[in-house]
């Protein structure tokens, strides 16, 4: 892990856990976002640039955030289950309209 990443941790006082190569039950989340990521995108495209890369890379994201259903939440999209998750509490706050906006991106 790179030192500003420490030293940011650190000066928040969070305390990291040791993933064991070759466990990814460990981290089960993460391990199947980058299976997702590698299968669904990185193995489909030739990126000839950093530029491509980033691009491409942004385009996998937005469809994995607002279109693509994932089983974890009930077949919905992140947007959809963060829409659900943050609607009763939008409706009660003040910046109602701010949170409604925020959620599309969650």
């Amino acid at each position: 892990m790179p030192a500003s990443s420490q030293q940011w941790l650190a000066q928040r006082q969070v305390k990291t856990l040791y993933i064991e190569p070759g466990n990814p039950w460990q981290n089960g989340h993460v391990e199947s976002f980058n299976g997702s990521l590698r299968d669904e995108c990185l193995d489909r495209e030739v990126m000839l640039s950093v530029a491509e890369a980033r691009v491409l890379i942004e385009d996998y994201r937005r469809h994995y955030n607002q279109e693509r259903p994932h089983g974890g939440i009930g077949y919905r999209t992140p947007a959809q289950a963060g829409a659900k998750l943050w609607a009763p509490v939008a409706l009660r706050a003040p910046y109602a309209q701010s949170l409604i906006q925020l959620s599309r991106y969650l």
